[in-house]
């Protein structure tokens, strides 16, 4: 399938975006814009989204039982006073 795709650099948008257009074997060409790729400031990422990638990563570290209170320390951090209980919980 590689051989059918070209990827080409458009120095028009942002290195943030992206402008596909596939042309379906059956003639059909369908066209998508995404102007802010999810993760940037424009387009944030949902705590939706975040948690599961956020306990991928830190359960296999931290235990299931510290990385479900490190996420929760995170979600309300602006709250402390110090960062203490969070450090201890994340290390």
């Amino acid at each position: 399938m590689r051989a059918e795709i070209e990827a080409v650099v458009d120095e028009r948008i942002s290195e943030a975006s992206v402008d596909i257009t596939l042309h379906t074997i059956n003639g059909r060409v369908l066209h998508h814009f995404v102007a802010h790729a999810v993760g940037r400031i424009e387009s944030p990422v949902s705590n939706e989204h975040l948690r599961p990638k956020f306990m991928g990563q830190s359960e296999p570290v931290l235990g299931a039982g510290k990385a479900q209170r490190a996420w929760a320390l995170s979600m309300d951090i602006g709250s402390h006073a110090s960062l203490r209980e969070f450090i201890a919980t994340a290390t």
